[in-house]
């Protein structure tokens, strides 16, 4: 089942088991929203090596439920890490 298209991994390697694989866009926001300093340095670090791009963050971000406050908090801190 090695090369699946919903997000998930099962082979060999996994015993069997599907393990689901978050993208990476989708795990920084949710890094960004939390905001502890570790979760803010996981995000520096995705953004100065390439993993994240900022217009799927900004589109991610839109697509999210935040109240207003909070929408401009992570859309600061994103705009920091680029």
């Amino acid at each position: 089942m090695a090369g699946r298209t919903d997000g998930s991994v099962c082979n060999a390697n996994t015993n069997g088991v599907a393990g689901l694989c978050l993208d990476v866009h989708d795990l920084a926001i949710s890094k960004y929203v939390a905001g502890p300093d570790k979760d803010r340095e996981f995000t520096r670090v995705l953004a100065v090596n390439g993993m994240t791009r900022l217009s799927v963050l900004q589109d991610r971000l839109a697509a999210t439920w935040l109240a207003d406050a909070a929408r401009t908090v992570v859309r600061q801190r994103i705009a920091a890490d680029f």
